[in-house]
């Protein structure tokens, strides 16, 4: 499995201009700047749509449908059946490049909280400014390592939740918001977004914990 360092990455969007082309390429980190000086870690693979390192132009808008919240239940539900199988111990030593599995878990509710504030602001505000955030120092400040398993799991299917649920509102997908990178995107891009890459590194964690007989 490739992976490349993480660290001056701008956001989640922001991953290889080949991905686009669906080339497979490795999943870069979300953005690690200002935090000081912070260890590079790398993460599984990810073919989640996106743009280059420090590309500021255009992003394909994705577009959020029932199966997309199918999809995020799905995430959340195959999240749930490793904690409740796989004992954290194994959780916290097995690795994918330099993350622990923990650490994926921690970085997935991370992101979906993140992600589902999105969706909240905007639908609930008027073209809010949606900035972008320093994944290693939240991961940090949290002590993603360290948490329970089986808390990062509840804190993800509750945000995929209430994305589902503020995204069920058709016309709310279309609100849009405006994000210090890529410009104006709306509530259900974001939606869409949590939920293929949340989809890449669940992914990754089934294959390493799949279901026992």
């Amino acid at each position: 499995m490739r992976s490349v360092p993480r660290g001056r990455h701008r956001d989640q969007e922001q991953h290889s201009k080949r991905e686009q082309a669906g080339d497979e390429v490795p999943h870069a980190a979300i953005i690690a700047a200002g935090a000081g000086p912070v260890r590079q870690l790398r993460a599984a693979s990810s073919r989640t749509p996106a743009l280059g390192v420090g590309y500021r132009g255009r992003v394909d808008r994705l577009r959020y449908d029932e199966d997309t919240a199918f999809l995020l239940a799905d995430n959340a539900a195959t999240v749930a059946r490793i904690v409740r199988t796989v004992p954290a111990e194994r959780l916290r030593a097995t690795r994918f490049g330099e993350w622990t599995a923990v650490e994926v878990l921690g970085h997935l509710a991370d992101s979906a909280e993140i992600f589902a504030e999105r969706v909240r602001r905007c639908i609930t505000e008027d073209r809010p400014a949606l900035q972008s955030f320093d994944q290693d120092a939240l991961a940090a400040e949290r002590r993603n390592a360290e948490r329970d398993p089986m808390h990062l799991s509840r804190r993800l299917g509750a945000a995929h939740a209430e994305i589902v649920r503020l995204l069920m509102d058709e016309k709310a997908r279309s609100r849009p918001g405006i994000h210090s990178e890529h410009g104006e995107l709306d509530a259900g891009h974001f939606g869409a977004y949590q939920a293929q890459h949340a989809r890449d590194h669940v992914g990754e964690l089934a294959k390493a914990f799949p279901p026992t007989a």
